[in-house]
């Protein structure tokens, strides 16, 4: 009898777990019917959508906002592999973000759906120097070269190609050779006049990281990036409207100067700054927000926790969905597909939307952003590029 009573016990215990797992699943595929069937006009409707119905609900959502986001920016994508028009947004920095949303989603030249846009940005990137170019403008030109330097770190991480490892390794150089005595960098690249920069310091220190973790050899590369660290802890201030400590708290982490409690003083500080889109506390939201996630994902616990469950749902139900745009050529039993994009809703974000949407996309996909570097790099250095 006790027997009868055991077995009876375990059917009813795997068909509760059964329907609950049902549930989650309808749960997740209406939230995901109801943001997908949401048009741009009837935006209002997706911004008063109520996502805390189940922790599932806001797991799934993300990874949909994000291949709408690439999706979007693959129909965007210039006929000569770029981003941009060099007026709003210069191209060589948004391409260079645009391509690191794909690489971060772990996307590579081989990827079905993608592959032909990284391809086609990357050769646009190996054949554009910043530092050369007649349209770089001096106002941006430390945050731009810094992108392109990061991403293509990233490239040769996923490649071990040669030829990409001198576009990096010249890249570096020219990074190196820029720092200040201060140990920072300012927007013009500069040694001798005008002030440090935080943001362009940070971009420089972000390229110098990946280029240690990726595997590239160069004279100075990890003095230059604690170098870069020492000059943030001298800047850092307690200062919750600007980017200043946002920036130099990553910046010390990506150094590895974790210790000290100028450092721990100013994460709490972050810990308790809010995700408003609508009625955000600076006039830049989505570059601090950008730096913010990066901050507080390394930092990891509690500080995390509670930053990502106030800007994630928030980047999910502000993104512009256009229904049924786009056709997915490697997919020729699917239907059209949707694709999104962000405006910022700040007052004086540098750049326009593609900048916007790269960010946001960065954002949602911070959890698996540097896979790439974890891969095997091949032997034979020449494997995995080919840009024919």
């Amino acid at each position: 009898m006790w027997i009868m009573k055991s077995v009876i016990c375990i059917v009813v215990i795997i068909m509760m777990a059964t329907s609950s797992l049902m549930s989650a699943q309808t749960n997740c595929s209406s939230a995901y019917d109801s943001m997908t069937n949401t048009t741009k006009e009837s935006s209002s409707v997706r911004k008063n959508m109520d996502l805390g119905a189940g922790e599932q609900i806001i797991s799934c959502l993300p990874d949909f906002a994000v291949m709408r986001s690439l999706r979007w920016l693959k129909k965007k994508q210039n006929q000569d592999g770029s981003w941009g028009d060099d007026i709003e947004e210069p191209k060589s920095l948004v391409t260079s973000i645009a391509l690191l949303a794909f690489l971060c989603h772990g996307d590579t030249l081989d990827s079905p759906e993608f592959g032909s846009t990284i391809k086609r940005s990357l050769k646009y990137l190996l054949s554009t120097d910043v530092q050369t170019s007649s349209k770089a403008k001096l106002s941006c030109l430390a945050v731009e070269h810094g992108i392109r330097a990061r991403v293509l770190c990233e490239v040769y991480a996923m490649t071990g190609n040669s030829f990409v490892l001198s576009v990096c390794t010249n890249a570096l150089n020219v990074i190196i050779a820029a720092q200040r005595p201060s140990g920072l960098w300012n927007m013009q690249y500069s040694i001798k006049v005008g002030q440090d920069d935080a943001e362009a310091s940070c971009w420089q220190m972000m390229a110098l990281r990946s280029a240690i973790i990726s595997g590239i050899k160069i004279d100075g590369l990890r003095p230059a990036l604690i170098a870069g660290g020492k000059g943030m802890l001298n800047i850092i201030q307690d200062d919750t409207v600007n980017n200043t400590n946002v920036l130099a708290v990553l910046c010390i982490q990506l150094a590895g100067l974790w210790h000290g409690s100028i450092r721990r003083t100013n994460m709490d500080a972050l810990n308790f700054i809010p995700v408003d889109w609508d009625k955000p506390k600076c006039s830049r939201p989505v570059c601090h927000w950008y730096f913010m996630t990066q901050a507080l994902f390394r930092e990891g616990g509690t500080a995390w926790r509670r930053w990502h469950t106030g800007f994630s749902p928030q980047l999910v139900q502000k993104q512009s969905i256009v229904r049924k745009a786009v056709k997915i050529e490697c997919r020729e039993n699917e239907a059209y597909f949707d694709i999104g994009y962000w405006d910022s809703p700040g007052s004086n974000e540098h750049y326009g939307r593609i900048y916007s949407t790269s960010l946001c996309c960065l954002m949602l996909e911070v959890y698996y952003s540097f896979r790439s570097f974890f891969m095997v790099v091949p032997e034979d250095d020449d494997i995995g590029l080919d840009l024919e």
